[in-house]
């Protein structure tokens, strides 16, 4: 055992428990065939990621409680450690069978019977997938019971958005601490109807300090001390967790147990895969490595394009219309196939124009051609679905169920599964609340304007499960209106906001485009809001003015510069209340601030429509004789302009703007020298110090700037990078922790091996190396301290960036 181990739990060994088993139909009817700890998560079984992640948060040993499916866990298990999985290494898995049990509950009491848990453990509920790191979390525990000799468990939750994809809309969270963080009030709203939460007044008037909690999600992970076990044996009524925490809050006095938690914030991750949701949900976060070191199997995946994983041995004749989708192991699919937001399981053939869509197809399936799965279908094992079939919002099943009408046969091998309790007419309810993550009613075409971002209906309902899931994207621009119109509110720092800004880019994956359209889209769509009327422009003004500090941070390009004026044309096409007024002021504004230079103005107007582009031509060669010589055509295009209010305001917009361009350069004197050219610096390697005298204050002007250990010659850029301009601290140094950082000012006089930064501070600088890369020539290396510079012969190819090789934290 290690010495933090002995620290923690002294001379016991960390023990753990996770229970196998649901209890439930949630995953009816792939889990009459597929236990949930064998479920693929993205073509790997669940509790490999369980196993993996208590092997890795210092467990030692863990015991497997099964009910059903005990078989097949137990040669998987067999079998992984025959294969050598590093968690056999530091931690002894036991299987504890017992097929009598019917709950949750059950499986505790029949382990208080057996008396195997020695000391405090490690309680996980089923599918469970985390990284958090459990031995700190462990000794906290130990702590609170040497001083409250009544508690019995330690909850752990991590903070979370309200609405944001990792949170199950079914287990909605209300949570009372006081300033000890021991639990008064615990409450999980799930499917409740109900708009208010009663709090009991004692808890108010018994503790000074009361912390209302609705920003959590529930890890299903606890510490327990010896007393849990017990508790449960002594009340048959427990037979869920929240069952546990709900008894021992009402009954405090009586059984005089308290429950405490510990939550968790930064890169700490923890989930459970109680739903098809949070399977979907998981599924993504993985794929997105947000629950690093966890990841799928890197060696069987290959990750076809983004968004699409496919396993070992899969055939596709075509991946055109294949989208956001993990297909597993074998499978074989046909041509002209449509696969959106769904997974397929091992195994599996899928014939010519099938169309799959917010779907689940079970392992060994055959979908034969031209048919239609959507809505949210749950195909099961060995499901055969006939040719030109069709399924909608359905589970289907391939042996027939007892109360089966004809209406529920669908095929040879192909039968729909009624819930029970379920009548007819409400079917689509029940799915829709039981696999809300996969639900998206094509009848109901939401092209919804992203104005409603901002607006909130009184009928709709708490429950986020009669909406689908939106993409990445959508879910990055809605927090970033979120975060902006907060931050404006309350005045906060910009500063703040971009980091907000940029924790959102790295949650929802998005691009670097992406991210330059999504925020400028969200400032202007934030103008909108302000009433019309004679105080509208000065009240866009200082909204932009505000937001001035953003725009200088993310515009760093002529490529943002353009992403600038496309989200510009995209929030006054999609909404009616832009007029003529509107399009003038932005486009004026961020040109006179010198967000958009005349260059990209220009070229952005060749990628509207002809009208827009022939009379930006005219201006731009200001050759007003071309005008009378085109004078057939210019009056057909000034028949089609007058027909949309928008294209007039924007051509008169461009005619402007490239007008004062146009005049402007033709009152600048002709006689002015142009900048002098440098000829190529000599490849070669710098130190830190050699590299402090290219900070363009020379002579000559040269700029150079070291990104992750390659120096690159930015003089052509020294507008940015030389005196004067807004990143002159990144002239002459190592640029990498302030660009990793999102600060100027984050710079330093000696070797930086950004031994610190995090992983996803590392992914922006790999991201920025990139850019540099592609813009700028690379000179050499910056060396380490005691580093020997390489000699290069003057014919020598020029050394990649990647030789140099990132910086690693054993540099």
């Amino acid at each position: 055992m290690s010495m933090k181990s002995k620290e923690v739990l002294k001379d016991d060994v960390v023990q753990a428990v996770v229970i196998a088993d649901t209890f439930g139909d949630e995953f009816l009817p792939i889990s009459s065939d597929i236990p949930l700890s064998l479920l693929p998560l993205v073509n790997k079984p669940l509790i490999d990621y369980t196993l993996e992640f208590l092997s890795l948060g210092g467990i030692e040993e863990t015991f497997l409680f099964c009910c059903s499916h005990v078989d097949a866990i137990r040669a998987h298990i067999n079998q992984s450690i025959k294969d050598g999985s590093f968690w056999n290494l530091t931690m002894k898995v036991t299987i504890i069978v017992s097929e009598s049990c019917h709950s949750f509950g059950d499986c505790l009491r029949d382990l208080d019977r057996k008396g195997i848990l020695r000391g405090n453990f490690v309680l996980l509920e089923p599918g469970t997938v985390s990284n958090i790191k459990l031995l700190p979390i462990i000794k906290k525990h130990n702590e609170v019971t040497n001083k409250d000799k009544g508690a019995a468990m330690t909850l752990v939750f991590q903070e979370a958005g309200i609405g944001q994809m990792g949170r199950d809309p079914t287990e909605e969270v209300v949570v009372a601490v006081n300033n000890n963080r021991r639990v008064l009030f615990h409450r999980k709203l799930g499917q409740s109807k109900e708009r208010k939460i009663e709090f009991p007044l004692e808890i108010f008037l018994d503790n000074s300090c009361v912390s209302l909690r609705h920003n959590l999600k529930d890890t299903h992970i606890a510490i327990c001390s010896p007393s849990v076990l017990p508790l449960f044996s002594d009340n048959f009524d427990f037979q869920t967790k929240d069952d546990f925490v709900r008894g021992l809050l009402i009954n405090e006095e009586i059984l005089g147990s308290t429950v405490y938690c510990h939550i968790v914030k930064g890169n700490n991750y923890g989930s459970a895969t109680t739903s098809w949701r949070m399977y979907q949900s998981i599924s993504r976060e993985l794929q997105c490595k947000w629950i690093y070191p966890l990841q799928p199997p890197t060696t069987k995946n290959h990750i076809l394009k983004k968004g699409v994983v496919t396993g070992e041995g899969v055939s596709i004749k075509d991946q055109k219309k294949i989208v956001n989708s993990i297909i597993g192991d074998n499978v074989k699919i046909g041509e002209n196939v449509q696969i959106t937001e769904s997974f397929v399981f091992a195994n599996t053939s899928i014939d010519d124009n099938v169309v799959i869509t917010h779907s689940i197809v079970g392992p060994n399936c055959q979908i034969k051609s031209k048919s239609k799965i959507t809505l949210g279908s749950i195909i099961g094992k060995g499901v055969v679905v006939e040719k030109e079939g069709f399924i909608e919002n359905s589970l289907v099943q391939a042996t027939e169920p007892e109360d089966c009408d004809d209406k529920d046969k669908l095929g040879k091998k192909a039968f729909r599964l009624k819930l029970e309790g379920d009548d007819d007419d409400d079917v689509a309810t029940i799915l829709t609340r039981k696999f809300s993550t996969l639900r998206i009613d094509d009848n109901q075409e939401q092209e919804e304007s992203d104005d409603d971002a901002f607006t909130d209906s009184e009928d709709e309902e708490l429950s986020h499960t009669q909406s689908p899931p939106p993409d990445d994207t959508k879910l990055f621009f809605t927090e970033v209106i979120d975060s902006l119109t907060r931050g404006f509110e309350d005045e906060l720092r910009c500063e703040h906001l971009i980091l907000e800004i940029n924790s959102s880019r790295y949650a929802y994956n998005v691009t670097v485009k992406e991210v330059n359209f999504n925020v400028i889209k969200a400032i202007l769509h934030m103008s909108l809001r302000f009433s019309s009327g004679p105080q509208f422009l000065p009240h866009f003004a200082r909204l932009l003015s505000y937001f001035a500090p953003i725009l200088k941070n993310y515009l760093r390009n002529e490529g943002a510069m353009l992403d600038t004026l496309q989200a510009l044309e995209d929030v006054a096409i999609s909404n009616e209340d832009v007029n003529e007024k509107w399009v003038k002021f932005a486009l004026q504004w961020f040109y006179d601030k010198d967000y958009v230079t005349e260059d990209v103005i220009l070229e952005w107007a060749k990628s509207l429509d002809d009208k827009c582009r022939f009379y930006a031509q005219l201006l731009e060669d200001n050759m007003a004789e071309n005008e009378a010589k085109s004078g057939g055509f210019l009056t057909n295009i000034v028949l089609e302009i007058v027909q949309s209010p928008l294209n007039i305001a924007l051509v008169c917009l461009i005619g402007v703007l490239v007008y004062k361009i146009v005049k402007s350069r033709q009152d600048v004197p002709i006689s002015r020298p142009p900048e002098p050219t440098l000829p190529k610096l000599k490849k070669r390697d710098f130190t830190v110090e050699e590299l402090k005298k290219y900070d363009g204050t020379q002579e000559d002007g040269r700029v150079l700037v070291a990104v992750n250990g390659t120096v690159y010659d930015v003089t052509r850029g020294k507008h940015f990078y030389g005196p004067g301009g807004p990143y002159a601290a990144f002239g002459g140094r190592d640029a990498s922790r302030g660009l990793a950082t999102f600060s100027v000012s984050a710079k330093t006089d000696e070797y930086d091996d950004l031994s610190d930064l995090n992983t996803m501070e590392m992914d922006s600088v790999r991201e920025w190396e990139a850019q540099f890369k592609e813009k700028y020539d690379v000179v050499g290396k910056l060396l380490k301290p005691g580093e020997q510079a390489t000699s290069y012969s003057d014919d020598e190819e020029e050394e990649t960036p990647s030789a140099a090789g990132d910086k690693s934290k054993d540099d």
